[in-house]
């Protein structure tokens, strides 16, 4: 999945992809949006985040994510479950999203994950393949993994 195939999603919503973009760069107050309208249940998301505010930790069974930062930038954790035994134990991995290197990353069923914003007025767009289901969906508390989300001064 790229880009371009992603926001082409943006054509099934009630607004143009420029008029939901603009918006979003442009407001300065808390913002999500959802389209809940889409029959299929699949869900284009934006939300503006707070410097330094970690989001984490969940996963799913049957969805996949796509990730992009429009504004800003983000530290994106990814647990990796490790498959020995009755093992609980997770693999956490971190990337990077911003404003000033443009990708989307995918976030495949079964990986925990989960964000923290490094600027203020940070804005995430989240795409998923499934329509919402909480049976899906499994929670766990920031630090269960032993993860550390500081971030170091280069």
């Amino acid at each position: 999945v790229n880009l371009n195939n992603i926001i082409s999603h943006f054509k099934n919503f009630k607004f143009s992809t420029d008029q939901i973009l603009n918006y979003v760069k442009k407001n300065s107050s808390i913002f999500k949006y959802t389209d809940s309208s889409r029959e299929d249940g699949v869900l284009l998301g934006m939300t503006y985040q707070r410097e330094e505010e970690v989001v984490a930790w969940h996963r799913h069974f049957k969805q996949t994510d796509f990730w992009i930062c429009l504004k800003g930038s983000v530290k994106v954790g990814l647990g990796y479950p490790v498959k020995m035994g009755n093992s609980n134990e997770v693999n956490v991995k971190f990337e990077y999203l911003s404003d000033k290197n443009f990708r989307v990353l995918e976030i495949p069923s079964t990986i925990w994950h989960g964000y923290k914003a490094l600027e203020s007025g940070t804005i995430l767009m989240y795409y998923v393949t499934k329509k919402y289901d909480p049976e899906d969906e499994m929670r766990a508390p920031v630090g269960s993994f032993g993860e550390v989300w500081e971030t170091k001064n280069k």
